[in-house]
């Protein structure tokens, strides 16, 4: 993926199914490249599949662990585009 700030990223978690996934197709629909985030590795294989592996990158990642988050967030900036911000988790 170029790193041009012309091309739209998003950081789509819960994209194996339901909600996620739905947003995931609308986004890609509109030109928006998704990295998409599950603990479920086959239905995000399925994801990827019907989205195009050249606009929906799938990573495991569970949210509710930090540093598989901090992991993960490290591994977007990587191998998908250098970006200079950090993911932070909020506790309420």
């Amino acid at each position: 993926m170029p790193n041009d700030p012309q091309v739209h990223l998003a950081v789509v978690t819960g994209a194996s199914a339901g909600l996620g996934r739905a947003l995931s197709y609308r986004l890609i629909e509109n030109g928006v490249r998704v990295v998409g985030l599950a603990r479920n590795a086959t239905e995000l294989d399925i994801t990827a599949e019907r989205c195009g592996h050249d606009m929906f990158f799938p990573m495991v990642c569970n949210v509710a662990d930090s540093e598989n988050v901090q992991k993960v967030a490290d591994e977007i900036k990587e191998k998908i585009v250098a970006c200079p911000y950090r993911v932070v988790r909020f506790q309420s």
